[in-house]
Parts: C-alpha cells; sequence; structure tokens
C-alpha cells in the first residue's frame, strides 16, 4: 500500500531527471514505453540475433554446471532424508 503511494512521486522525478540528461530521446522512449505494466503487443522480435559462439559455449557450459549441481545437491539431500547417506555435514 505504501508503496503504490510513495512510489509514482519518485517515478515522475525520475522522469523529469532523464528528460534533462537525455532530451527529446527519453521524451520518443517514454511515449513508446508503458509506465508500470509491460504492453505485450508492442513486443517486437528481430529478424536476426548477433551472438557470440564464445560466449554462448560459456553460458551455456556455466547454466549446465548449475543444472547438474542443484541436481546432485537435491540427490544429496534425498538420499540424507531416506538414511542412505549418514549426516557428516549440515550446511543447511
Amino acid at each position: 500500500m505504501i508503496f503504490a503511494i510513495y512510489y509514482p512521486s519518485i517515478i515522475a522525478r525520475e522522469e523529469q531527471r532523464l528528460l534533462h540528461i537525455f532530451g527529446a530521446a527519453y521524451q520518443r522512449y517514454l511515449q513508446g514505453v508503458p509506465r508500470f505494466f509491460p504492453s505485450f503487443s508492442q513486443f517486437q522480435e528481430p529478424q536476426t540475433w548477433n551472438a557470440s559462439p564464445v560466449l554462448f559455449r560459456k553460458h551455456v557450459i556455466n547454466d549446465t554446471i548449475f543444472i547438474w549441481l542443484a541436481a546432485v545437491l537435491e540427490l544429496i539431500e534425498a538420499l540424507r532424508e531416506a538414511g542412505t547417506v549418514p549426516h557428516l555435514l549440515n550446511l543447511w
């Protein structure tokens, strides 16, 4: 409730500051972008994407490691709860 009362004034001040800094470019942005809730009808997908294969591969590897780590931790937790693996170290 407090957020709904207080935040619009913060947004108005921030918009004025950005208008002062960026001028007409920010005015065009304000006209095309909703203030609070996204407008999915205005969403546009580009025809092509430019990507770095090296960065893409690094991110895929990092994401895969994260998912496997989460799966291993869940497996350890399930085995501990089942009494199969002893409680040698309590991390949580």
